[in-house]
């Protein structure tokens, strides 16, 4: 892929910066690998008020685990969490 095509790809968008994510209310979900710390600390960002747009809403999100015990408390927190 060339440059820009991965950015075609991965967001719908036709070209250039100016248009990623204008408008588009189909996004594609962040990718979370581990919900540890760190990936806590994301879910937390994506889903913070702050990251909210009144175009967009909240930013999607998956976040994989590989323990079951945080698996079951993060879903049973409300938190979009599976094994893998």
């Amino acid at each position: 892929m060339g440059k820009s095509h991965w950015l075609v790809w991965l967001t719908g968008a036709e070209a250039g910066p100016a248009t990623i994510g204008a408008g588009s209310r189909d996004m594609r979900p962040v990718v979370i690998c581990g919900f540890g710390e760190l990936g806590q600390s994301v879910v937390n960002m994506l889903e913070s008020p702050l990251s909210q747009t009144l175009e967009r809403g909240q930013v999607p999100y998956v976040a994989f685990d590989l323990q079951p015990a945080r698996i079951k408390a993060a879903r049973a927190a409300g938190f979009n969490v599976v094994y893998g």
